[in-house]
């Protein structure tokens, strides 16, 4: 008997891999086409396809590795790419030829209406330079293959509705032309102005009813743990039981539930006053009173922010469970009581997601503690222009390249990451601070309109110098990390049980770079911080790093000492 070959680790890592992303898909009910290890040609041509998923007219071609990759790969990848988009006719042909059964699940749709998207799923991450070379590419790093898988598993076929907001799709892009085009009408919507609600002035608050469809369809979440790290983010992941034992009071009891959902309304809602059997637009700076009005705003994806309520909301989800019979039925027939914030068109987008957290907070401050790392995230939304707000938005952009590419902790299922919030709080917020008087990036800025950002006066002209010197301040970091590296090299990527990528050392080191800054009365660059930090002789091994816990500042003293005094 012929006995098996035993599979390499490396097989064994693309067989799971694989395995998720196929859970992933077939959760969101993509129908998958099986194109693994079939050759074909288009434009003279060859190519490989690991997968075809398709879901109506949306057709999703992805790529995965489990290896290194580098821009020569995907250089093949995006030529491949773009034959087929040259031959976008005959591909669908071959297709629809190939696996007709599959297509046979759906409608018929013409060619036009197809919508073709190229998936490049990383188990690490890639940069984001190297995205910025490929940008007809979707990329998924690991990080955002566990959520998507997450997400999937909670809320089964619905989660395409976030699939879809990754892919910058509308619902009008979906299935036939125009099917689920047009507005959602409200009939009765209960607005209270200003002078009674207490908001500011020009933020006006609604009551209404939506149904659970309607609002699952539109809604986003502004979820912590989601692909789109670096957005402002405060909540959590859905919560699997809690979802659960929701969906089940709902499929048992039939009854919608009394306390309401608070959400952000979309900018361009429309407020109707019935007189005289005709519709007459209401305009909302003109709102001083209570009184019933009629609300339309278009049915998009991604249109409605949930505030507080997404388990109630997304209890209602698409599935597969013995409860689906009843609640397929109740999430169009029941109707959720909805508290909505509408902010007028003047707003700017910081400043709605500051009062939308700040509302956030306020529901959930007496529920279970809120870890560090979600308090600096909420707080920095508040004041994004503070010294956390600034520090965090740093380590959010250096943990899309080298050094730091994907190494800090930004996820809770991330175990092995470096955690952030005392680096924030101890390391980076003094270092990073807009303050002229103090040793901080900003006082050795080159930068000679700076001082328009401690005016205050936001702007477009001010948000560009605030990115500008955000940008400083990663490059500066990058830098400095950068020359750490290089002269720790072995601590830094071989040993694994390290103390060089640990809280106390990172902490120290931005420490004794912010001494560093009065001493040459400049920011210096890679070359001479490298050469600066040969002179430090330290033992970053487990047994040999001598400083625990918060010994930040003894460590930063040190390096000062043996790097600085050169």
């Amino acid at each position: 008997m012929r006995r098996r070959r035993r599979l390499t680790q490396l097989e064994k890592d693309q067989r799971k891999f694989r395995k998720s992303i196929l859970s992933i898909f077939r959760m969101m009910d993509f129908t998958h086409l099986r194109t693994v290890d079939v050759t074909v040609n288009f434009g003279g041509q060859d190519g490989e396809m690991d997968y075809v998923f398709l879901y109506e007219n949306i057709i999703i071609i992805c790529e995965d590795t489990v290896g290194q990759t580098n821009n020569d790969h995907l250089r093949t990848k995006k030529f491949f790419y773009q034959q087929i988009l040259n031959n976008r006719n005959d591909f669908l042909g071959w297709l629809k030829n190939n696996y007709a059964e599959k297509f046979e699940n759906y409608r018929t749709y013409t060619n036009a209406r197809y919508k073709m998207f190229y998936v490049y799923i990383h188990k690490f991450s890639i940069d984001l330079d190297t995205k910025l070379l490929f940008p007809n590419f979707r990329f998924i790093g690991n990080r955002d293959l566990i959520y998507f898988n997450k997400l999937s598993k909670i809320i089964k076929k619905t989660s395409r509705n976030d699939f879809y907001k990754f892919l910058n799709l509308n619902l009008n892009d979906i299935g036939p032309a125009n099917a689920v085009a047009g507005d959602n009408t409200i009939d009765t919507a209960v607005i209270l102005p200003e002078e009674s609600s207490g908001f500011p002035e020009g933020i006006k608050i609604i009551s209404f009813l939506i149904s659970a469809k309607d609002m699952m369809d539109c809604a986003y979440v502004l979820r912590k743990e989601n692909w789109e790290v670096g957005a402002e983010l405060y909540q959590r992941l859905l919560i699997p039981n809690k979802i659960k034992n929701i969906r089940k009071f709902i499929a048992e009891k039939q009854k919608v539930f009394l306390d309401n959902v608070i959400v952000s309304l979309p900018e361009n809602v429309t407020l109707y006053r019935v007189e005289n059997n005709r519709e007459n637009i209401v305009n909302q700076e003109n709102l001083d009173q209570i009184e019933n009005l009629k609300m339309r705003f278009p049915k998009n994806i991604n249109s409605i922010g949930i505030i507080d309520g997404q388990h109630r909301i997304f209890a209602h989800y698409e599935g597969t469970d013995n409860y689906e019979t009843i609640i397929s039925q109740l999430r169009e027939d029941r109707h959720l009581l909805a508290t909505g914030v509408l902010f007028p068109q003047t707003f700017r987008e910081q400043e709605k997601v500051k009062i939308e957290s700040e509302i956030f907070l306020q529901i959930n401050s007496t529920q279970k503690k809120v870890d560090p790392a979600l308090l600096q995230h909420i707080e920095s939304i508040k004041d994004p222009y503070s010294s956390l707000g600034i520090a965090r938005k740093i380590i959010v952009s250096l943990n899309k390249r080298a050094p730091f590419l994907d190494k800090f902790k930004l996820y809770s299922f991330e175990t092995k990451n470096i955690k952030t919030p005392s680096i924030i709080k101890w390391g980076l917020k003094d270092l990073v601070d807009m303050d002229i008087e103090r040793e901080t990036l900003f006082k050795y800025w080159q930068k000679d309109n700076k001082d328009i950002l401690l005016e205050n006066e936001f702007g477009v002209e001010y948000e560009a110098l605030f990115d500008e010197y955000i940008q400083f301040c990663v490059s500066s970091i990058s830098q400095f990390f950068n020359a750490v590296r290089s002269n720790f090299t072995d601590f830094w990527i071989l040993d694994p049980s390290s103390k060089l990528l640990k809280v106390t050392a990172l902490t120290g080191f931005l420490i004794s770079f912010r001494k560093s800054l009065p001493i040459y009365n400049e920011v210096k660059g890679y070359r001479f911080y490298r050469e600066k930090i040969s002179h430090l002789t330290m033992d970053f091994s487990k047994d040999g790093f001598t400083y625990i816990s918060s010994h930040w500042n003894r460590f930063g003293e040190e390096v000062e000492r043996q790097c600085w005094t050169h």
